[in-house]
């Protein structure tokens, strides 16, 4: 019986309804829990790929994008248990995918930011022109990437890999007992560890540079990735009320930290199509940065909604 078939005919991911990843339920174990995620973002992924292909809208980019970075994440998660033979294969092909999509992203995050300015003037005029150049070059890559037959073979073995890889079947003791974990117990375990570690950097958040700013923010971006999963197989009482305060503030620390982003990729965008180098933070930054650091602190006075075993359905 494949992972899939392990699952009710109405939550598995080839059929009809809702994605099996949002109905998750506790009593699975983890190796049915990541068959169900990552095949999910897989047919989101496909699902958007012949949109965009079909209609160029950058929309299609961004949830392209969403889809993968899902994926990534479900990969990190479920890493101790489904690294395999096949598996640094199967993560480089979904990086690559992932890169050619950002190029085309940042470029029209950046034009969206240019139409946004209220001022006009040479300059602004003289880094649409040149972001549009730019942006055009950068979709031809990704559309050609796209279309290209070895896409198709590359997501037809990630697809076979994650329903019947050789990680289905490692006979390893410690991966085989994750594979049978209850999916409860290993939620838990896991937004502990994750949520622990975000803490750990919003502790220290004045001392951080933009690089590891950004590294936090794809920390952030996971746990809120992993609430959403395994949030709901906490119902305990008042772990519902908890869950939706801890991701709601979690959500908040997100926002503010990819505004963060945003500003630093703009800036490096039009320096290299202006070229010149970067210069001193401006007010927008410093703003941003107080921002983030308020909603950080907000965010680390929230309790964990899965503390304690009867908080697990």
């Amino acid at each position: 019986m494949t992972l899939s078939e392990r699952l009710p005919p109405n939550e598995r991911t080839d059929g009809p309804g809702p994605p099996a990843a949002e109905k998750l339920r506790p009593d699975l174990d983890a190796a049915a829990a990541f068959s169900a995620i990552a095949r999910t973002c897989l047919r989101q992924f496909r699902k958007h790929q012949a949109a965009y292909l079909a209609s160029g809208e950058p929309e299609g980019v961004h949830q392209m994008r969403v889809a993968l970075r899902r994926l990534r994440c479900a990969f990190a998660f479920f890493k101790p248990m489904i690294d395999d033979d096949d598996f640094v294969a199967q993560v480089g092909a979904v990086k690559r995918l992932f890169a050619a999509l950002g190029e085309v992203r940042d470029l029209d995050v950046f034009l969206a930011g240019l139409a946004d300015q209220s001022a006009a003037g040479a300059r602004r005029a003289t880094l649409t022109r040149q972001a549009q150049a730019a942006r055009t070059v950068a979709d031809l890559k990704l559309t050609t990437a796209l279309k290209d037959a070895r896409t198709l073979r590359r997501l037809t073995a990630l697809a076979t890999w994650i329903e019947t890889g050789s990680w289905t079947r490692t006979q390893g003791e410690d991966a085989r007992r994750l594979r049978t974990m209850a999916l409860s117990r290993f939620a838990q375990a896991l937004l502990e560890t994750r949520t622990r570690r975000i803490r750990k950097d919003v502790r220290r958040f004045k001392k951080l540079d933009a690089a590891r700013r950004h590294r936090v923010r794809l920390r952030v971006k996971a746990l809120r990735y992993a609430c959403g999963w395994f949030g709901p197989l906490f119902t305990a009482p008042k772990a519902r009320t908890r869950c939706a305060k801890f991701t709601a503030r979690l959500e908040d620390l997100q926002d503010q930290l990819g505004r963060l982003n945003d500003l630093a990729i703009a800036r490096d965008i039009a320096g290299r199509l202006a070229g010149e180098a970067p210069g001193k933070d401006d007010a927008e930054v410093v703003a941003a940065l107080a921002s983030a650091r308020k909603a950080a602190g907000r965010w680390a006075d929230r309790r964990g909604f899965w503390d304690g075993a009867a908080e697990v359905a």
